[in-house]
């Protein structure tokens, strides 16, 4: 006899608790659907641009998820092959539906970006599962336990320096130097710097970038360990490269990874014009 008061009850806290919700859902729909018109008024001509069509995709996938989105990212791909979220969707998008071609476009992501590894071998997993290729299924568990390794392999490479190292050319771009460039001579305690890239065993296509700092030293003080490493915590914290970055000073734990950089030619990307 009281179920149908029960009932009303639940019924009137499920309306309070799922009002909210869907009016947040029906505002956010709405406000990629203008997103949406106003991407495709922006470009004049948008089928020749592969960042504004990737901005429709983007805002298609949150407004409707992978239906009828693959036309659009076959069309990026055809302006710019290496694009990785395209490629990413697009093979996860034919393999779901049971195309095999969708191997492909995986495959282009993980060359590019060893870190989608794991997401991008789940899906070829479970597609092979589907199709019930048990030696496919194998092949892409034993690459997922291989990488696994590598990754822990990877990250002590990082956090370890050992004689044995090797440093090799920065390799940043004129641009990418200059702004570099811009925020050392903005450090008044700066006399020079000296960059190079430690090479790689696992993942090389990882950046790391070592930039040792040296610090103005008048002639008549002993050696400061304590300013050496305000400065490097200084421009740790102003210093933006694409790859980690290590700053380190000339001396203390450092000082026999700090020599190496007198073996190696071009390091120096720094030197104020009183240093001599």
């Amino acid at each position: 006899d009281k179920l149908a008061a029960i009932r009303a009850d639940v019924h009137a806290h499920w309306l309070k608790d799922a009002e909210k919700q869907w009016r947040d859902r029906h505002a956010r729909a709405n406000a990629l659907a203008h997103r949406l018109t106003t991407l495709n008024q922006a470009v004049p001509d948008p089928g020749a641009d592969a960042d504004s069509l990737w901005d429709q995709a983007h805002v298609l996938l949150d407004l409707k998820g992978d239906k009828n989105l693959e036309p659009l990212l076959r069309n990026i791909l055809a302006l710019r092959p290496d694009h990785a979220p395209a490629n990413f969707y697009l093979g996860r998008i034919l393999l779901d539906a049971g195309n095999h071609e969708g191997e492909v476009y995986l495959e282009r992501v993980i060359e590019a970006d060893e870190d989608v590894l794991p997401q991008a071998c789940a899906i070829l997993r479970e597609h092979h599962r589907r199709a019930g290729r048990t030696d496919k299924i194998l092949e892409v568990e034993s690459r997922m336990d291989r990488h696994e390794k590598d990754m822990v392999a990877s990250r002590k490479e990082r956090s370890e320096f050992t004689p044995g190292d090797v440093l090799i050319p920065h390799g940043l771009a004129d641009d990418e130097l200059a702004k570099l460039h811009e925020t050392l001579a903005a450090d008044p305690q700066l006399a020079r710097a000296e960059l190079a890239q430690k090479q790689m065993k696992f993942f090389p296509k990882q950046k790391f970038y070592i930039l040792c700092v040296h610090r103005w030293q008048a002639w008549h003080r002993l050696p400061s360990t304590d300013q050496d490493r305000v400065l490097v915590n200084r421009l740790s914290r102003a210093i933006k490269l694409p790859g980690r970055l290590l700053v380190i000073p000339p001396s203390g734990s450092y000082k026999s990874l700090a020599k190496k950089f007198q073996h190696l030619p071009g390091t120096e990307i720094y030197r104020h014009a009183s240093a001599r």
